[in-house]
């Protein structure tokens, strides 16, 4: 039996058509790990959207920003999903990343576990924690 990856590290350009590329790499993570077809399709839904989020509002003076996703799949099935950026913030000034995203609200129904963190130094990072269930809320 083949290895089974256990997790990835991407810094892209927060480009829209960068975000497919997270979607591909969560599914290649998740199915061969044994995940449910229908829990991995949301978790790639709740991982986009929040990356889709930063595309379109973390850096909206123009500037070619990046944003970074990592992914780690535990040995319990537990899987952790970060997603960085170095943008405006979410405290909500000039319509902050987080502060007006409907799809974080999508995100947070379908993680087990959403925690949005952000300073000055690091950025926004919004960290979500997956269980191979759809309702094992922890």
């Amino acid at each position: 039996m083949p290895p089974v990856a256990r997790g990835f590290e991407f810094k892209l350009t927060a480009e829209a058509d960068n975000v497919p590329i997270v979607r591909r790499a969560l599914h290649a993570l998740l199915v061969p790990s044994g995940f449910d077809p229908e829990r991995v399709a949301s978790i790639a839904l709740a991982t986009t959207e929040v990356c889709a989020n930063v595309v379109r509002h973390a850096y909206p003076d123009g500037s070619r920003g990046v944003i970074r996703v990592e992914a780690e799949l535990a040995p319990d099935g537990v899987l952790t999903v970060v997603v960085g950026d170095h943008g405006i913030g979410a405290d909500g000034r000039n319509g902050g990343a987080v502060a007006s995203a409907i799809g974080l609200g999508i995100s947070a129904a379908i993680a087990n576990d959403l925690r949005i963190e952000t300073s000055a130094d690091v950025g926004t990072e919004v960290r979500m924690t997956f269980t191979p269930q759809e309702h094992a809320k922890s």
